[in-house]
């Protein structure tokens, strides 16, 4: 204001120097021109008031037209937002007819009772959930103390006793858990979800999910591709001696249960690069790629293996005939997000 009444101040002296008309016009013309007994002069503060209330209404103004302006050329971001989410919501799992009662396809090779199953969920899908997580207000993340990590508990507190504290799980996660059962993957509803966010380089140690859950474990993966390692033992993974090892990407479904669950133990190194080798040769009659070795074990499972596929296809008859072929993937690791999902007793 200070300043305004400067500038306005510099305004009306250049004027009534430079323009002695336009300043006679402005009194003859104005409430502030007042009239003396002795002589006719001009009231300067209520002049300097008008002129600076018209000078901002008429900033103002212009301001409410370059904003106009804006918005007609821009579109409303947070209305194609709002309705983004929306169309994610209706569509959020929306016309599903599979039926997993038979998961031998879906078979791990290397150890019974693992099932991989690639691209269970779809882009759409993910991005809605996603959302619904990172929504969630700051109390509902846990800062892990001697981890790099962070989560969210939903259904309720895992004691030794059982499921206390327990609660509904939110729309989003039971839709979801009613689609487990549903589909078949679940032999019953799961109640309790817990959420980790994992950072490039963060894993987490070798361990086995306790006996309170029910015997096996479902594991979404959203963001980003991880590698899981299972050892028989501790002292096997203190040799590096590993059980299996599996590539898994984003909008996978990692199951494991019997022998898998109750006495593999299951972790993710601290890495932000993965390295992925393939073996392989052409089966010429079959006119198919035969998997000679890979250090993960799913990889026929995993949509790298269906991208490589159809690469490979280009190669002339020439150049496979009677040769094996050796490839490397070098997949860096971005911030993912893990569901794990499970049906845990209550307590009584």
């Amino acid at each position: 204001m200070k300043e305004a009444k400067i500038l306005l101040k510099k305004i009306i002296f250049r004027e009534e120097k430079t323009n002695e008309k336009h300043v006679n016009e402005a009194r003859n013309n104005s409430d502030c021109y007042k009239f003396g007994s002795k002589a006719d002069h001009f009231n300067q503060n209520n002049f300097e008031q008008i002129m600076l209330s018209k000078l901002i209404s008429k900033a103002k103004q212009e301001k409410k037209q370059a904003s106009q302006q804006k918005e007609d050329k821009e579109p409303n971001t947070d209305s194609a937002q709002s309705k983004n989410k929306d169309e994610l919501e209706k569509e959020y799992l929306n016309l599903r007819a599979k039926n997993y009662n038979d998961l031998t396809p879906f078979k791990v090779s290397s150890v019974d009772t693992i099932y991989y199953i690639p691209n269970y969920i779809t882009e759409e899908d993910e991005k809605y959930l996603l959302n619904q997580i990172y929504s969630q207000p700051q109390e509902n993340w846990h800062q892990l103390k001697h981890a790099k990590r962070r989560l969210q508990k939903w259904g309720g507190e895992v004691t030794k006793n059982g499921l206390e504290n327990n609660e509904p799980l939110p729309t989003w996660l039971e839709k979801f858990s009613e689609l487990l059962c549903k589909e078949n993957i679940t032999a019953k509803k799961t109640n309790h979800v817990l959420l980790n966010e994992y950072h490039p380089g963060v894993g987490i140690m070798p361990h086995t999910d306790g006996p309170l859950y029910h015997p096996y474990v479902v594991i979404l993966s959203l963001g980003s591709h991880t590698c899981f390692e299972f050892y028989k033992d501790y002292p096997s993974y203190k040799e590096e001696d590993i059980l299996t090892k599996l590539l898994i990407e984003p909008r996978s479904l990692l199951i494991f249960k019997d022998d898998a669950y109750d006495k593999f133990l299951h972790s993710i190194a601290d890495r932000d690069v993965d390295f992925i080798d393939l073996d392989y040769s052409f089966d010429k009659e079959n006119k198919t790629i035969k998997i000679n070795n890979s250090n993960v074990a799913n990889f026929h499972l995993t949509n790298l293996f269906n991208k490589f596929k159809e690469q490979a296809s280009l190669k002339s008859e020439e150049e496979i005939e009677g040769k094996s072929f050796n490839e490397t993937w070098k997949l860096i690791r971005e911030k993912r997000i893990s569901l794990t999902i499970r049906y845990v007793p209550t307590s009584s």
